[in-house]
């Protein structure tokens, strides 16, 4: 599973075009001016790789607990992650091969710098923005979307004296700049993931990453060709996966005690349960959700897939009828 802001939602297969009611969802790829807001592109744009609003609020919950915002703001500079246009291109799935977080492929593989990422600051105007390093954090980096360049930066130990080094001005920030170069081999391994080359994940796992990605698909990707069919038996094979696994973590937490379904007050009672929990967060490990919360989201799991499940049948069955019809 992804580390960073992502490491409490599942993956979930791309949906098939037909299939979604809100076309923008799955929007393609485009050109966005760097001055639109994360919210505001996924409002009027959609991301490439489907992702449901109530879990974009939950990423964005996810950042104001996880990336603090230093005391002080030099000019310029925000952490208002709900205002970061590039939020989720680093920090959600890419269209690309094992689908890896463009911060992963940026960081951990082209620059073959090991550990999660923690953004400071960021700027729209300039298309860039700060960052440290979780397990590493007297080390800080610049990474310059315009010229896709990162820099390291130089003599400052301490996010305070960043700031403060912000705060004098961009010369004196650029002047403590060092150009980190791309490892060459990391470039390589990224040339063999765009050419979708499966031989690369050992590589990954050994060198880059510390997990194992998982082989994507070009429908999971929303990479489909235009000129080929989707591939719909693949995908309702699938899907049919994924409502088996999603039964048994259903009948699981039954079994568990923690089947809210049919009980009186249960839309009220899943509002109450994570208020609840609220309490006994500091307590947790980030890392782990808590039984009732997982129960949770294994049920409402279960419906989506069992929504999605019926419409990829309708689906299928209109195409099918189609072609007779031919």
């Amino acid at each position: 599973m992804f580390r960073h802001i992502l490491h409490s939602f599942s993956r979930r297969p791309a949906l098939a075009p037909a299939l979604v009611n809100n076309a923008r969802i799955l929007a393609q790829p485009r050109r966005f001016t760097h001055w639109q807001s994360a919210s505001e592109r996924l409002d009027k744009e959609g991301v490439t790789i489907p992702i449901e609003p109530s879990e974009y609020r939950q990423i964005l919950a996810r950042t104001k607990q996880v990336w603090p915002c230093p005391r002080a703001l030099p000019p310029g500079w925000s952490c208002k992650w709900e205002d970061w246009a590039y939020l989720l291109t680093f920090y959600w799935l890419s269209p690309y091969y094992l689908m890896l977080p463009q911060i992963e492929m940026v960081v951990n593989i082209r620059h073959r710098i090991p550990g999660e990422t923690r953004p400071i600051l960021f700027s729209n105007e300039r298309q860039a923005f700060v960052f440290t390093l979780v397990d590493s954090p007297r080390q800080f980096f610049l990474f310059d979307g315009a010229g896709s360049v990162l820099y390291r930066v130089a003599g400052i130990s301490n996010e305070q004296a960043l700031v403060q080094l912000m705060t004098q001005g961009d010369d004196a920030f650029q002047a403590k700049l060092q150009l980190v170069p791309p490892d060459e081999e990391g470039e390589e391994a990224l040339m063999r993931i765009l050419a979708r080359d499966a031989t690369v994940i050992p590589l990954l796992a050994e060198k880059f990453l510390d997990y194992t990605p998982v082989p994507t698909k070009q429908w999971e990707e929303g990479n489909l060709p235009v000129d080929e069919e989707f591939p719909m038996e693949e995908f309702l094979q699938d899907l049919q996966g994924l409502e088996e696994m999603e039964k048994e973590h259903k009948l699981q937490s039954t079994q568990d005690g923690f089947d809210l379904e049919g009980l009186p007050g249960e839309e009220e009672g899943r509002a109450e349960i994570p208020e609840r929990m609220e309490e006994d967060d500091d307590d947790d490990d980030d890392d782990e959700l808590h039984p009732i919360e997982q129960a949770l989201d294994n049920i409402d799991n279960m419906e989506d897939v069992e929504e999605l499940m019926k419409l990829a049948r309708q689906e299928e069955e209109t195409r099918k009828t189609s072609t007779r019809g031919h």
